[in-house]
C-alpha cells in the first residue's frame, strides 16, 4: 500500500509539473467534438498537399490525420468553457497557410483570428491575428518554428516574416491570461482569397488546475458490524487521492485502504471489512493532483449504546469535533475554560454534531463544559 501511494503521488507530482490540465480541445478528426460552425463552411482534410500547391508535400494535419481547411469566410464556435478552478488558462492551436495553386499565397489582408467573449456571448473581443505577409503570398506548414501570442485582454496582429514558403512562419497561436469562469466562449475565423486556404488544428484550452478538496460530507455508521464510510465531494477532478485512515485512541492514525478521483464522481464509499471492537476513528486524507495534503474531520464509532456526548480528538490541533444526540442539542451552550477556570470564550451549540475551531487556543489543558451538565477535557498542541 505504501509502495503505490508513493508511486501515484510521484506519477501526479511529475504531471503536473511538466503539463497543464487540458479543459477543452478539437482535433478536427473528420468532424467536430468540440466546434460548431457559426457561418461560412470548412472541411476536414487529410494527406499532404499536392504539386502545384504551395508548400508541396505539407501535412494537412498538425496532429492526429485531418486538419480543419477553413473556407473563407468561415467563423467557428464553441460552446460555453467552464474554466474555474484553474490558474494560468491559455488556448493554443495550430496554423498553416496553404496555397492551393504555383505562386499562391496568403497577403496581409488575409487573416485568421481568435475571439474571446466573456459575456456569455454577449460581446466577442478579436484577440490574436495572424496574416500573411506585408508583400503578401506567403505559405508554412505546420512545422514551421514561427509563433503568435497575446495576452488577454490585448488584442494583437502577428504578420508573417515574409513572402513566399516561410520556414519561420506563426504556426501556434497562442492567448494566455484567459480569466477563471464558467462560461468562456471562443470563435474562431478566417478569411482569405482566392485559391488561399488556412488550415488549422490541434485547439486547445488548457490551465493549472488550482482547485482544492471540498467535502461536502463524511460520516460512518456501523452495518452489519462493520464501519461503512461515505464522503461526497463538490466538484469531480480526476486524480485526487483519497486514503482512508484509522485509529483506536484518535491520535495515531494508519492508511486502510484509498480510492482514486477521476473525472465523474463525487460520492464515494468504503466498508471497513475488520470487524468492530470498542471505539475506532476514523479520517480522510486527501491529496490534490499539486501535491497538496489536507484532513477532513475525525469521525467517532463506537460498539457500545453510550454515544450520547463525545468530543474528540483529546489532542488538537486545530479542530475538534462535538457530538451530542438531538435532545441534548436543544438551548445547550458550551463555556471554554482553561484550568485555572478562566472563560476563555463561550460557544452556542447548534447542531447536534459541530466543528468547534481551536487554532487560536494557546498550548496547554481546557475543559469544555456544557449547559447540560456534561464535561470534556482536552489538550490543545
Amino acid at each position: 500500500m505504501k509502495k503505490l501511494y508513493t508511486g501515484l503521488l510521484a506519477f501526479l507530482l511529475i504531471h503536473n509539473i511538466n503539463a497543464q490540465t487540458t479543459i477543452a480541445s478539437e482535433g478536427f478528426e473528420n468532424g467536430y467534438s468540440f466546434f460548431s460552425v457559426f457561418s461560412g463552411a470548412g472541411a476536414f482534410q487529410s494527406g499532404t498537399l499536392a504539386a502545384p500547391g504551395t508548400p508541396a508535400g505539407a501535412s494537412f494535419a498538425a496532429q492526429g490525420t485531418y486538419g480543419q481547411v477553413l473556407a473563407p469566410p468561415t467563423t467557428l464556435q464553441s460552446p460555453a468553457i467552464n474554466t474555474t478552478g484553474f490558474t494560468n488558462i491559455q488556448i493554443s492551436m495550430k496554423v498553416a497557410a496553404f496555397g492551393l495553386t504555383a505562386g499562391i499565397g496568403l497577403d496581409q489582408l488575409d487573416r485568421v483570428w481568435i475571439s474571446i467573449s466573456t459575456n456569455g456571448g454577449g460581446f466577442y473581443q478579436d484577440i490574436l491575428y495572424v496574416t500573411g505577409a506585408t508583400t503578401n503570398n506567403s505559405n508554412w506548414a505546420f512545422t514551421a518554428t514561427g509563433t503568435a501570442t497575446s495576452a488577454y485582454p490585448t488584442s494583437t496582429v502577428v504578420n508573417a516574416p515574409s513572402s513566399g514558403i516561410n520556414l519561420n512562419g506563426p504556426s501556434t497561436m497562442t492567448i494566455t491570461n484567459l480569466p477563471s469562469q464558467n462560461n468562456l466562449l471562443v470563435r474562431v475565423s478566417a478569411n482569405a482569397g482566392f485559391n488561399e486556404r488556412w488550415i488549422i488544428d490541434d485547439f486547445k484550452v488548457t490551465g493549472d488546475l488550482s482547485l482544492p478538496i471540498t467535502l461536502l460530507s463524511f460520516n460512518v455508521r456501523l452495518q452489519n458490524d462493520h464501519p461503512v464510510l461515505k464522503w461526497e465531494i463538490a466538484t469531480p477532478v480526476d486524480g485526487f487521492l483519497y486514503e482512508i485512515q484509522r485509529s483506536k485512541d484518535g491520535n495515531h492514525f494508519e492508511t486502510v485502504s484509498d480510492v482514486m478521483g477521476d473525472a465523474i464522481t463525487t460520492q464515494f464509499g468504503y466498508t471497513d471489512p475488520a470487524g468492530m471492537e470498542g471505539n475506532l476513528f476514523f479520517r480522510l486524507r486527501m491529496t490534490d493532483i499539486d501535491g497538496k495534503i489536507t484532513f477532513s474531520n475525525i469521525l467517532r464509532l463506537s460498539a457500545g449504546k453510550d454515544q450520547v456526548a463525545l468530543f474528540y480528538p483529546n489532542l488538537v490541533r486545530s479542530m475538534a469535533t462535538l457530538r451530542l444526540n438531538e435532545i441534548d442539542t436543544k438551548g445547550v451552550t458550551g463555556r471554554l475554560l482553561n484550568m485555572n477556570g478562566m472563560l476563555i470564550k463561550t460557544i452556542l451549540i447548534k447542531d447536534n454534531f459541530q466543528l468547534i475551531d481551536l487554532s487560536g487556543l494557546s498550548p496547554g489543558f481546557y475543559l469544555l463544559s456544557l449547559s447540560n451538565g456534561k464535561t470534556f477535557k482536552f489538550v490543545k498542541e
